[in-house]
């Protein structure tokens, strides 16, 4: 038997070719919310870590000078580059559950959320996670109740008008290299602050 008259046999009236035609698109509705969760996943964890990157530059037996220079690269360029590429990628998924035409607003959006998560990372992580995987997990729930409510020529849209909102893109990425230089001098703060309660001597009690 071929494997043509194999696929085309029924067996109680059930055949292998009729169950392919339902199984087909199921596989890859499985596959792409798989994939979509596992990036969920990796998301939401990413962002709402404190340390993104586990660099322990104190570690090193290095110049302080040079340990000085790692800190910058470390907190100023590649946390807040990172963090931006997440804002560009939250921008992408909001674009796709809305209608709003207005692009700039949606920019505005998505970079307060990450912002807002980054300050909630530097609190507490658990809070932070929560907020990572809002809106993701959001798009999700809506793909799966009514797929036709995704817009994607929002999201192509988007995609298009970026570089002319070059300008806008630069001011955010500034923002958010100056809120992660805030939120690590207040971590230092607290952190020197604590050193120095805890080595500050009791005072003997008086009899």
């Amino acid at each position: 038997m071929d494997l043509g008259s194999l696929m085309n046999a029924t067996v109680y009236g059930f055949s292998i070719s009729e169950a392919m035609v339902l199984w087909k698109p199921l596989i890859l509705f499985v596959i792409g919310v798989a994939i979509y969760s596992i990036f969920v996943f990796t998301f939401y964890r990413f962002l709402a870590r404190k340390e993104i990157f586990k660099l322990k530059i104190h570690e090193y037996d290095i110049h302080k000078g040079l340990k000085k220079f790692l800190y910058v690269v470390k907190y100023i360029i590649l946390f807040p580059f990172v963090v931006f590429f997440w804002f560009l990628v939250m921008s992408l998924l909001i674009t796709i559950v809305t209608t709003a035409q207005n692009i700039e607003n949606i920019l505005f959006i998505s970079v307060a959320f990450v912002s807002a998560v980054r300050i909630g990372a530097y609190y507490k992580e658990v809070l932070a996670r929560d907020m990572a995987k809002l809106i993701p997990l959001a798009l999700l729930a809506l793909f799966l109740i009514d797929a036709s409510f995704l817009t994607w020529e929002n999201s192509l849209i988007l995609i298009n008008q970026l570089p002319s909102m070059w300008r806008i893109l630069v001011y955010y990425l500034f923002f958010v290299i100056f809120l992660e230089l805030v939120l690590r001098l207040i971590t230092l703060g607290k952190h020197r602050v604590s050193k120095k309660a805890e080595k500050a001597p009791e005072t003997p009690q008086q009899p």
